[in-house]
Formats: structure tokens, C-alpha cells, sequence
């Protein structure tokens, strides 16, 4: 049974030279070791991830992804394991990351920070691969704690009565003020903004205060 780690490394990553023997939980050790397993890691997949999502997979050409946040903040994820695997129809992958969660109290917040960490390690990936589409996020938490989770794992539960708004704004493009191409006319209508505007969209006019006037 073997495993593949092949990916290069960028700068917002050191090189991830965790070793099962640097964990100190020895079920951390054992859920690591298990998980680095290609075929322990596809029975889980297999076992736990949606059927239709796993009938899109080619689960033989999966692989590991080697990164580590270069981030004393990131070390609960260090148990983590990253997988890409793509899909059977495309050249695009899954970017699979399995969170190992140990602890008896969970942060409500564990949904923001696996995002968190997720997001960090697509752009180390956008970094090393620019011409390439990135990978789908597909987190998984695999929670070992004793107590009941009791936690929404829904990241937009944690915006109360707001959620589907942030969600609404989250998956959609993010709104962009072109301030060197705004129109005069409407900047002008700025009443209180507009002469911010207008430094920035006349930045290169040497003497701006009598453009002003």
C-alpha cells in the first residue's frame, strides 16, 4: 500500500516534514497514519462522501497533497490530510481535506477556521499551478471527541438570522468600484466620497488642487 506526495511547495507554506511521530495524541497518530494510506483513504471516501459526488471520482488516480500553514495558529490542523483527486470526465480535481477533530469541546467556529484553513491551501495551489482551473473544496470533519457534537458545521449558521444573506453575497461576484473609468458627472454626484474619487481617478495631474477649481 502506498502513498504519493508530489506537490511543490510555495511560500506561504513550509515544507511539510510532520512525521506521525511529531503528533502527541496517539490516536492523532494512529488517524494520520491511517489517512496517508491511499487505500484506507479511499475506503473512506467511498464510505462517507456523497455517492453521487464519488461516482464522478477516479479514486485510482487520487493522490496526496503535501502543504503545512507556516502559522503557530494552524496547529490543530497539523493531523490534517489534503487529497486531490480528479474528476473521470475532466482534467479538474476534488480537493479533499480530511479535518481530524479531537477535542471534547469544539469551537462553534470549527466551520470558519476549516474554511479558513482550506482557502490558505487553494492559494498555495493557485500559486504553484497559475494556469490551471483550481481544485473543488470538499471538507470533511472527522470528529474523535467523547461529547456529542453539538455544532452547526454550516459556516453560515454563524451568521444568525443573516446567514442566507451572507451566502447570498458570499457565492456571488465580488462588486468592484473601477474608479478610474467612473464618470465625472456620477462622481460629482458623490457628494461626500466623490472628491476621493476624483483624487484617485486624476492621481497623475500635477497640480490637483487646480484641477479642482
Amino acid at each position: 500500500m502506498t502513498t504519493l506526495d508530489d506537490e511543490p511547495q510555495s511560500p506561504l507554506m513550509s515544507e511539510n516534514t510532520e512525521e506521525v511521530s511529531s503528533l502527541h495524541h496517539p490516536h492523532d497518530k494512529m488517524l494520520f497514519a491511517s489517512l496517508k494510506n491511499l487505500e484506507i483513504a479511499r475506503d473512506a471516501i467511498q464510505n462517507h462522501l456523497p455517492l453521487e459526488i464519488v461516482q464522478q471520482l477516479d479514486l485510482m488516480k487520487m493522490h496526496s497533497y503535501k502543504t503545512k500553514l507556516v502559522s503557530p495558529q494552524m496547529k490543530e490542523f497539523q493531523a490534517d490530510v489534503f487529497y486531490l483527486i480528479p474528476f473521470k470526465d475532466s482534467e479538474a480535481s476534488v480537493f479533499l481535506l480530511f479535518h481530524c477533530e479531537q477535542e471534547s469541546n469544539p469551537k462553534r467556529t470549527i466551520s470558519l477556521r476549516v474554511w479558513q484553513y482550506l482557502f490558505l491551501a487553494l492559494m498555495e495551489y493557485a500559486e504553484n499551478h497559475p494556469k490551471q482551473v483550481l481544485p473543488v473544496p470538499y471538507p470533511m470533519i472527522l470528529y474523535t471527541g467523547e461529547a456529542d457534537f453539538r455544532h452547526s458545521t454550516n459556516v453560515f449558521d454563524l451568521f444568525g438570522s443573516h446567514g442566507e444573506l451572507a451566502k447570498k453575497h458570499f457565492l456571488e461576484g465580488i462588486p468592484l468600484v473601477d474608479v478610474c473609468r467612473l464618470n465625472d458627472e456620477d462622481i460629482q454626484k458623490h457628494v461626500l466620497f466623490g472628491l476621493t474619487e476624483l483624487a484617485f481617478k486624476y492621481k497623475k495631474t500635477k497640480d490637483f488642487e487646480s484641477f479642482l477649481e
